[in-house]
């Protein structure tokens, strides 16, 4: 449908006050440029405050060029209808992937949510600060901060999206009483919901506190049945509480959570560029680098490649998102573990990749800890069932470590029979190995020995993961049913490290820590024949037991081979994380918090504090 120079595509959203279109405009020589048509309502354009509102949202967002702001190319009018040409933004918001990744129980990982957020704090920062061209403030205030007007594009970057309840000193005044109330309630600051009260930008920054502890635990915040409740609930901005229910985020996450909330303005934030500061030093500090590339796979993965909406979110309206309010009716991507046996909080739990790989597992060994570890990286999930320190039973959703796969890598039968098990154990809702025992297809050995390689499988696989998360929840056991094993997991750490750490990153994991000093640790965690070091390994381990050095003079000394470099690195990255020896004089687990409570922070988010 043509509309002035635009040819309209199909409508990609509708609000109170407008209608988007995908739109393109077409030039010389075939020349075409997808973007947004924001068209206001026809039976607003007799009313003159819908379209004076609906202007000046234009002339202000048109003086704002940043990554992290939806731009605006075009302010006119076609047969008395106004519209805004825009920018077309291909992604989903912030709303809609919550929503998906709770239907799917794909938890959104902790790093991608602090990424996104830092980005869009980014550009409020930048909109906050915008002048006019005599350089004069124009007092942005966003005053809609929410997930829905926070769109991430299939390429992973971060647009704010919709400005149009903002107002700036342009002859307008700043922050009236009508401006207030057109944002969503539930993502409010208090003194939105005060007349008297004078509003500036620290309003945004509580408005996108919000928007962080709902993406991190999806959960809602304030969010009531009730919309006089919600409200009260904003006005008191009582989060200490909510935040005491979410032992797995690491105490620096909580104190960003905490100032970015707090109810009276002077506590928050100065700016939103601070609080993105801190969330930035809080992904270096805990080594966890998240790219618009990590995004955008991650997006791609939850929404399958299906066809994106675009801007939709740009017609946003004060509509609430549907559901009790309680949730985004999911489970947490952090908090909750994915097992049906889970009950009650995690002890502990954080980043995971496989630089926490080997400490982690080894700790648990090593301090005769009973119940299971879940372990999330969008799409996988594993669980890590421990009964005093011995593994004794584990589940993934991967496919290569099914039990009918490693059935038959093991030869242990063919597809025929595997075909006719699978239909015993479903017709009697038994697992596989039950069924194989019962029907005499496969004995009790030979059962063993393959969920015993299934087993391994799953845990020597953690050392390729990066972006992931753990929970740790104590007290929970396997499925009544299940066959349980009695495996040594320390055994398996040497295998994980030498099968999937590669020499580069081993290199740069001791760089990190600045070429330390590796010492023999004494006393010995357990005893060193539990790592099953290969003779070479173990003579690695001897050298270092016998005098101290630092990591590159030790390379540089005993390394004569080819490969003798990544082989040392190796010996004594797996030494340093089990506990074995020290770097500069500390011990793994005490640079990182071993311990689980809060007060030292909790181990692979470390605390904020340095780390390897």
């Amino acid at each position: 449908m043509r509309f002035g120079d635009y040819t309209l595509v199909q409508q990609i959203g509708r609000g109170g006050m407008a209608e988007i279109y995908l739109a393109k405009r077409v030039g010389v020589r075939g020349f075409e440029k997808p973007l947004a048509v924001k068209k206001i309502l026809t039976r607003h354009t007799t009313r003159s405050s819908f379209v004076e509102m609906f202007v000046e949202e234009a002339k202000l967002t048109s003086r704002l060029s940043h990554q992290n702001i939806v731009q605006i190319y075009e302010l006119g009018s076609v047969d008395g209808e106004y519209f805004i040409a825009m920018e077309y933004v291909a992604g989903w918001d912030i709303l809609r992937i919550l929503q998906r990744a709770a239907n799917q129980k794909k938890p959104v990982p902790a790093g991608i949510v602090l990424r996104v957020m830092a980005d869009a704090l980014r550009g409020l920062d930048y909109a906050h600060n915008a002048t006019d061209d005599q350089g004069q403030p124009l007092r942005i205030v966003h005053f809609d901060v929410s997930p829905s007007n926070i769109i991430v594009s299939v390429t992973g970057s971060v647009k704010v999206s919709d400005f149009g309840v903002a107002r700036a000193a342009m002859g307008l005044g700043e922050g009236s009483a009508n401006d207030r109330f057109r944002g969503k309630i539930a993502y409010m600051s208090p003194e939105q919901l005060e007349e008297s009260t004078a509003i500036d930008h620290r309003s945004d920054v509580f408005s996108a506190g919000i928007c962080l502890y709902e993406a991190l635990t999806l959960k809602r915040l304030f969010r009531a049945q009730a919309d006089q409740q919600t409200m009260d609930n904003v006005r008191a901005a009582a989060v200490e509480s909510k935040l005491e229910r979410h032992p797995e985020l690491p105490v620096p996450v909580k104190d960003i959570l905490r100032r970015a909330l707090s109810k009276e303005p002077s506590a928050r934030y100065l700016s939103a560029g601070a609080m993105a500061d801190d969330i930035e030093t809080f992904l270096f500090d805990n080594r966890v680098r998240v790219t618009s590339r990590d995004v955008a796979e991650y997006l791609n993965d939850l929404f399958h490649g299906e066809p994106t909406p675009g801007v939709a979110a740009l017609a946003s309206s004060s509509k609430q998102p549907a559901g009790t309010g309680a949730s985004f009716q999911g489970v947490s991507g952090v908090s909750q573990a994915l097992s049906e046996a889970q009950r009650g909080p995690a002890s502990e739990g954080g980043f995971f990749d496989a630089d926490r790989a080997a400490g982690l597992v080894a700790r648990l060994c090593i301090t005769r800890a009973s119940g299971v570890l879940v372990l999330t990286r969008t799409p996988v999930r594993k669980e890590l069932f421990f009964s005093r320190g011995q593994l004794t039973y584990s589940r993934s959703n991967l496919d290569d470590e099914h039990l009918p796969v490693v059935l038959l890598a093991e030869k242990l039968v063919d597809e025929n029979k595997l075909r006719a098990l699978a239909e015993h154990a479903r017709e009697h809702g038994i697992g596989l190995e039950a069924a194989a025992m019962k029907l005499g297809v496969v004995d009790s050995n030979g059962i063993v020995r393959a969920m015993t390689v299934q087993l391994e499988r799953r845990v020597v696989e953690l050392f390729r993961w990066k972006n992931g998360h753990y929970g740790f929840y104590p007290g929970v056991e396997p499925p009544p049913t299940a066959l349980r094993l009695d495996i040594d997991a320390i055994g398996l750490l040497s295998r994980g490290v030498s099968a999937h750490l590669a020499v580069s990153g081993l290199g740069a994991y001791f760089t990190r820590l600045g070429n330390p000093v590796m010492a023999r640790a004494v006393p010995e965690p357990f005893p060193i024949e539990r790592l099953r070091l290969a003779p070479r390994d173990l003579r690695y381990a001897n050298l270092l037991y016998l005098r101290p050095a630092r990591v590159r003079d030790f390379l540089r000394e005993h390394c004569k081979t080819e490969d003798g470099p990544e082989q040392a690195l190796r010996v004594m990255f797996l030494l340093y994380q089990t506990g074995h020896v020290m770097a500069d004089g500390v011990l793994h687990a005490t640079r990182v918090g071993g311990s689980s409570g809060e007060s030292g922070g909790r181990p692979g988010w470390d605390g904020g504090r340095s780390t390897p």
